[in-house]
């Protein structure tokens, strides 16, 4: 003995989430799983709900890839998905926003890509055919021209007890723009709709290429995850970009800036979620966003460090009837972040991914 204080081995406190380490992604060889990974990456290039309209503070669902025909019933609800034309149909992404609660104003947006032109020509006419039809929901159900929407938008507007509701569908080669927008009076509605799809077309003209490789994870960055709980959640076991990423964000401007600042370039998810930096040197910025941006979001307080990590920054938001808990870790490279019922839950989590990422 030297007179210094001494430290036993780190225990870290796992619980049952230390042997949940996620699997790595299969190739995207079927058809749902190739056009779910397709619609991830189609993600990468859609309007993000704040810069449609600055009071659309809440991300919404649905908000997922759209991997086959019955997914689009998900979107535009109804008998749509049952129509010939979506047959034809190959993949797609939609994202839905609203006012903060359950008020008028609300945003549901996406972009459908179909294997031809022509079949896009026809979803757009015959879905906006479906959302016309009369039922004990709507009324004043009528088609009147939009200004300034693209040139081809198909248009609908009808009334609810909520409000007005404005539709547009703009087809753009096989690609077809869907845009939804309701508020309490229909110049606001149309203004969502008109402003969704000029910027939506922005980012689809030139048409993006959509990479045809099959690996969904070149990186392996699912690995630096705990799995989830197979409950069919679609953003489960993914990986986005950085865009697409964002877009799960409830304010996406900010959370894109921060991804970007920070030189990320995927972002995998599962039952936590794992951000790929530039460097190590990076990571603190984000991790610093990503504390704030719940904290701010909720109006939570810092909580307890997990035994033995330090390193790891955690929060709690308890309300009545409200809990919510959270942490983030850096790692090398690497920002994990958790999320549980408990705080306990939240911590045993970034535990367990601080060591799935270190070994990356």
């Amino acid at each position: 003995m030297d007179g210094h204080a001494t430290r036993g081995p780190v225990d870290l406190d796992t619980g049952e989430f230390g042997s949940r380490q996620s699997s790595a992604l299969s190739e995207g060889t079927g058809g749902i799983q190739w056009a779910k990974l397709r619609g991830i990456r189609l993600a990468d290039h859609l309007v993000f709900p704040r810069d449609v309209d600055g009071d659309l503070v809440e991300i919404k669902l649905p908000l997922q890839p759209l991997a086959a025909p019955n997914n689009i019933a998900a979107v535009l609800g109804g008998t749509a998905a049952d129509l010939p034309v979506v047959k034809r149909f190959a993949y797609g992404y939609t994202v839905a926003a609203g006012e903060e609660g359950a008020g008028a104003l609300g945003f549901s947006h996406a972009v459908m890509v179909f294997d031809s032109p022509e079949a896009a020509e026809a979803a757009a006419d015959d879905f906006a055919k479906a959302v016309m039809a009369d039922d004990e929901y709507t009324t004043d159900v009528r088609s009147r021209p939009i200004a300034g929407v693209p040139d081809g938008t198909r248009t609908v507007q009808f009334k609810t007890v909520i409000g007005e509701t404005a539709i547009g569908f703009t087809p753009i080669g096989s690609m077809l723009m869907y845009s939804w927008g309701q508020a309490k009076d229909l110049a606001r509605a149309e203004t969502i709709v008109k402003t969704a799809l000029v910027k939506q077309k922005s980012l689809l003209d030139p048409m993006p290429t959509i990479s045809d490789d099959r690996n969904a994870d070149p990186t392996g960055l699912i690995r630096g995850t705990v799995a989830g709980d197979n409950g069919g959640d679609p953003l489960e076991r993914s990986v986005y970009g950085t865009r697409g990423a964002a877009l799960q964000f409830n304010d996406q401007p900010a959370a894109y800036a921060a991804m970007s600042k920070a030189g990320v370039t995927a972002v995998s998810q599962d039952g936590t979620h794992a951000y790929r930096t530039a460097g190590k040197d990076q990571t603190k910025g984000l991790a610093d966003f990503l504390l704030k941006y719940a904290v701010g979001y909720s109006d939570a307080k810092a909580a307890a460090s997990p035994r033995d990590l330090p390193s790891a920054r955690c929060w709690s938001y308890v309300f009545d009837y409200d809990a919510r808990h959270g942490c983030v870790v850096e790692v090398d490279r690497y920002v994990g972040e958790s999320t549980g019922t408990t705080l306990k839950e939240a911590q045993q989590k970034i535990a367990a991914q601080s060591v799935f990422l270190a070994d990356l």
